[in-house]
């Protein structure tokens, strides 16, 4: 068969044209991750206060997430809840990420924002009195954060990951010799979590 006329290699260039996007559909639509999917999060964290009387501490605990997911971007949002260790930690953040491998399993990399709730807790005391924190700083907060996400294929997806989250507060401050005083925008309890979240 003759396929060398111009007629013939214009249907060619054209069925190419048409099955290139059916199959790059077909890959995508094999990817489960696409879409809407509610998550559930564990996590654990280390809080590195600026002042130095107030040690560092841990914190970990749980939550629940709404994701929707592109092929190569996320967005996330988290409402996590951190009353164990000697720190309470909560935040309700979103964040976006950007996922740069198609295939059953991406890195990926993002960054957030939001608001937490944070305290040093007491020491135990014998008159009966619970192990709460003394104060709760309810901070805005920005987060950087980056790991990895497996089962893309399936119907539900596991991400491992680290996460930076930086909450700020505006105290009125003096310098050294109090010749000048203000609010100032300071960054206080920085903590550098690890967590799971399953995606379904």
């Amino acid at each position: 068969m003759r396929v060398g006329g111009p007629q013939n290699r214009l249907a060619i260039a054209l069925i190419a044209l048409l099955v290139a996007p059916g199959a790059a559909l077909a890959i995508e639509g094999n990817d489960l991750s696409l879409g809407f999917h509610g998550s559930v999060v564990a996590g654990a964290g280390r809080v590195l206060p600026t002042r130095e009387l107030e040690p560092a501490g841990t914190t970990f605990g749980m939550g629940f997430g709404f994701d929707y997911e592109w092929s190569h971007a996320r967005i996330a949002s988290t409402f996590f809840v951190g009353p164990g260790g000697s720190w309470s930690s909560s935040a309700l953040r979103l964040s976006v990420d950007w996922i740069p491998l198609a295939g059953t399993w991406s890195p990926y990399f993002g960054a957030g924002f939001g608001a937490a709730i944070i305290g040093k807790k007491r020491p135990y005391e014998p008159s009966g009195e619970a192990i709460l924190p003394p104060y709760l700083d309810l901070l805005p907060m920005l987060s950087l954060e980056a790991g990895v996400e497996l089962f893309r294929n399936q119907g539900r997806q596991l991400l491992l990951g680290v996460d930076l989250e930086l909450p700020w507060n505006r105290p009125y401050d003096c310098n050294a010799d109090f010749s000048s005083c203000g609010y100032v925008w300071q960054l206080r309890y920085p903590e550098v979590a690890l967590y799971a979240r399953l995606a379904f």
